[in-house]
């Protein structure tokens, strides 16, 4: 709410001089919307940087974000990290969520991470329960309907890629990833709750007031 409320005062101050000479009803509509178009330009270039990146990781690079993939290949070069699975579906059947893996890679010297990519301007801690939920799937579910037993996940990590840097967030303390793990148990209760009630999530109700109250 603090970066909508933020990113619409921004629209405000750039074009204030002819939103003064707009009516009032459209004025409201572009500030009080400013930050739906943000997100949405932001999520259309973190796509493509997606897109690039599997193509890359696949050995077929779409000549797209170039210098993201700069960023991409150093990361690799640095972490001699060598890409299992890329931009796959995986899911867990017994507690009843799936998502998209961005990289699930093998470590040279300690086994498999899973990697979710991050284009935006910082990396922020819901990013890892995220990737905590995803490494905990049971399988990797492919186009053609195959389930494939997702490998044994040592740790988890945020890869954030700008097009002149890339920082790597990894998480291998196993306590951390621990309360990560139920955080995202108790966002999904939540969700699930939400979901199960559409009409009113709070249930039957009594509605009561002075009049009514000794009835």
């Amino acid at each position: 709410m603090g970066w909508a409320a933020k990113e619409a005062a921004k629209y405000a101050w750039k074009n204030l001089s002819w939103l003064q000479e707009a009516d009032e009803a459209t004025a409201i509509q572009l500030i009080s919307t400013a930050h739906e178009r943000t997100s949405g330009e932001a999520a259309e270039r973190g796509d493509g940087v997606h897109d690039s990146a599997e193509t890359y990781v696949k050995g077929k690079p779409d000549g797209k974000n170039l210098k993201h993939m700069r960023q991409l290949e150093d990361f690799f070069e640095v972490s001699q990290y060598e890409p299992l699975f890329t931009e796959v579906t995986v899911v867990n059947r017994t507690i009843g969520y799936a998502g998209t893996a961005d990289l699930i890679a093998a470590d040279p010297h300690k086994g498999c991470v899973l990697i979710d990519y991050k284009t935006g301007n910082g990396v922020y801690p819901e990013h890892l329960i995220q990737v905590e939920a995803l490494s905990r799937a049971e399988f990797i579910l492919t186009p053609e309907g195959e389930e494939i037993v997702v490998p044994t996940i040592f740790s988890v990590g945020v890869l954030h890629l700008r097009p002149l840097s890339w920082w790597f967030y990894l998480n291998a303390d196993g306590s951390s990833s621990e309360r990560n793990w139920q955080a995202f148990l108790s966002a999904k209760g939540v969700a699930d709750w939400r979901r199960l009630h559409p009409a009113m999530v709070f249930g039957p109700l009594e509605k009561m007031n002075r009049r009514n109250w000794a009835a």
